[in-house]
């Protein structure tokens, strides 16, 4: 994967912060799942 700099880092700032959104709505996602799949025993 090649990361392109740009003034101000711009470019790496904008990959970074969708590739965190997506491994957060991941998360979530797999959070959401397991929750759904497991009896909640509180």
């Amino acid at each position: 994967m090649r990361i392109e700099f740009t003034a101000g880092g711009t470019t790496i700032g904008l990959a970074e912060i969708s590739l965190r959104k997506a491994n957060l709505a991941h998360l979530s996602a797999l959070a959401w799942a397991q929750n759904l799949s497991m009896p909640a025993t509180a």
